[in-house]
């Protein structure tokens, strides 16, 4: 998508369809389950293929026609992309983050281990290399996997774990989002 181009409530709306579908559009199958779905709900859909450049599951895409925001929007509840813009723009979604547990990497010393858990079940076991650097020592029902190594300055008790790139056998990932529901639910230095 061309940056100049690109609409910002389009990932809340991405974030609201994949809510109200029940799961996260990462598969051929997910797109086509949606497309069926949109089409039984609404009486009319949209077709998986353009689901998938929408969501950049597949190389293509560009600004989304008013007629496809409509439609996404409809099916995550709202009459119109009009109407569910301007709920997103009325909420207040800045703000500093206070009474959090929260560990940064200025408290730690190179060698330390860290413990990570998110639901449903995922637990992760990281140790301080230094300089923000952390390296995954064991992973359970994670895609992370160890070895895998990552910067990060500070991690947030209840907040999801953003992380620009995983270095994983020598080539960068695409960032990665560890508790994008309801965040990190398990924060322990050890």
């Amino acid at each position: 998508m061309n940056p100049e181009k690109q609409i910002p409530e389009l990932q809340a709306l991405m974030v609201a369809v994949e809510n109200r579908h029940g799961e996260p559009l990462r598969s051929t199958t997910g797109f086509e389950r949606l497309s069926a779905e949109m089409a039984a709900v609404l009486g009319e859909g949209l077709g998986a293929s353009t689901l998938k450049r929408l969501w950049g599951y597949i190389p293509g895409g560009t600004v989304p026609r008013l007629s496809t925001l409509n439609l996404l929007a409809k099916y995550a509840g709202y009459p119109d992309f009009k109407t569910f813009r301007q709920k997103v723009s009325a909420r207040d979604d800045s703000g500093y983050v206070t009474k959090v547990s929260c560990i940064t990497s200025d408290e730690l010393e190179k060698g330390d281990s860290l413990v990570l858990g998110w639901a449903p079940d995922r637990v992760v076991r990281l140790r301080y290399l230094g300089e923000d650097r952390f390296e995954v020592l064991s992973s359970e029902h994670s895609k992370l996997r160890p070895g895998d190594v990552f910067m990060q300055s500070c991690f947030f008790k209840g907040w999801p774990l953003y992380v620009p790139c995983i270095w994983r056998d020598g080539e960068a990932t695409p960032p990665f989002v560890a508790g994008k529901a309801h965040g990190l639910t398990l924060l322990e230095k050890q």
